[in-house]
């Protein structure tokens, strides 16, 4: 089949959650014989990167990178440049929908634009599936939210082909759906590149002059419904308690939306000496830091978001081998197996993380056979070269 992965992304690929699942679903199914491209709508960075990433060939429409100072200035020609690229996605999908180009043009995060994409694929009987990994809750407001969830709508409803991540977003699609075929897709991860890197991790403690202190690590956005001030509260009551631990916080705030400010918590929790904050790492650098973590944590508050998302850090925290403590919130609870891989939180819960990191530190052959138990199964099923093989036969049988 000839695929068109459609995505509204920043860059590609990235250390980003979203830029690696597109990019996972992508080498996925080239892997099962599909010829498959990325066309992305906007580069906003000033990454460079080759027109074939993985044997997957990646298209921009649009490139926006040298911004003006002045801030109200930037942010007016961010929205007309993001207006020229929805105008240059749908002139695409029309120029490809009519020379036949493709046999499925499958859209990730899109919002209303995507009805637009949805509509000409189908006019020129092109197949469409929509990839859908999150309810729109944090990420807007107003009319900008509206719209978003109108395109999500959209998108659903009128796709031949749904693909979710959790059982929450399942039941929602067949809500709006019930006729169209959806299929649950977990979080996505290389797990031959994803592998604990022992020499790397212990460089990364040496530059971060973390000696042999028990190091939690916590990756990924800032957003105050994951949850990080629950773990620094959980490391401030263990660290009172005698603990000799630090926490390694990797990730940023983003614009707009509500996030923890892990200074001003530290601050509070007065454990400014325990917290390395790194920001946002290159993939290869999130790899080095993962490894040099003895605990890593998805410590997820209830939130709605995190009813119907499904964590890309839980599959390559498995991945590495890693001993990890997440929330019983959403789809986490689904990856216990018969085997343990991991140990389950209460959301929110200060003394339920407290108990779990207490554990782990005490029983070191705990974190070990469950780091061990968790790549097997990251193997089996977080692996995108078996995850995707679902998708790729709903495609092939959709299209006959």
């Amino acid at each position: 089949m000839r695929v068109a992965i459609v995505a509204s992304i920043p860059s590609y690929p990235a250390a980003s959650s979203p830029a690696r699942r597109v990019a996972a679903f992508a080498q996925g199914l080239t892997q099962h014989g599909h010829s498959v491209t990325v066309l992305l709508s906007l580069k906003q960075t000033e990454q460079e990167i080759s027109d074939k990433v993985d044997s997957v060939q990646v298209q921009w429409l649009r490139e926006y990178r040298n911004r003006p100072k002045s801030i109200l200035l930037k942010k007016l020609l961010t929205v007309i440049n993001i207006l020229i690229s929805r105008f240059q996605l749908l002139l695409w999908t029309y120029r490809v929908g009519k020379h036949q180009e493709y046999d499925w043009i499958i859209s990730y995060n899109l919002g209303l634009v995507g009805g637009g994409v949805i509509f000409l694929a189908r006019y020129f009987n092109c197949f469409v599936a929509s990839i859908i990994c999150d309810i729109r809750d944090t990420q807007a407001s107003g009319l900008r939210l509206a719209m978003l969830k109108l395109g999500d709508y959209f998108l659903t409803r009128f796709s031949n082909l749904n693909i979710v991540i959790s059982h929450t977003l399942y039941q929602r699609a067949q809500c709006i759906a019930p006729q169209t075929p959806c299929l649950i897709v977990p979080p996505l991860v290389d797990t031959q590149q994803f592998v604990n890197n022992k020499k790397g991790g212990e460089q990364f403690r040496k530059d971060l002059q973390i000696d042999d202190s028990i190091l939690i690590g916590y990756f990924g956005n800032l957003y105050f419904n994951q949850g990080v001030a629950s773990l620094l509260a959980a490391v401030k009551k263990m660290r009172q308690q005698g603990f000799n631990l630090k926490v390694l916080i990797a990730g940023n705030s983003i614009g707009q939306i509500r996030c923890d400010n892990i200074n001003e918590l530290s601050e509070r929790f007065n454990i400014q000496d325990a917290v390395h904050q790194v920001g946002w790492l290159p993939t290869d650098k999130v790899i080095d830091a993962i490894s040099a973590c003895d605990i890593v944590a998805v410590p997820r508050i209830r939130h709605p978001t995190n009813e119907a998302g499904s964590p890309t850090k839980l599959a390559e925290y498995f991945s590495m081998s890693k001993a990890v403590v997440a929330a019983r919130v959403g789809d986490i609870p689904f990856y216990k197996t018969g085997e343990e891989t991991f140990l389950l939180t209460e959301p929110g819960n200060i003394d339920s993380i407290v108990d779990a990191i207490t554990q782990l530190i005490k029983e070191p052959q705990l974190r070990c056979e469950l780091g061990q138990a968790a790549r097997k199964y990251a193997e089996q099923f977080f692996d995108y070269r078996n995850a995707t093989q679902t998708v790729s036969k709903a495609i092939l049988t959709q299209a006959k």
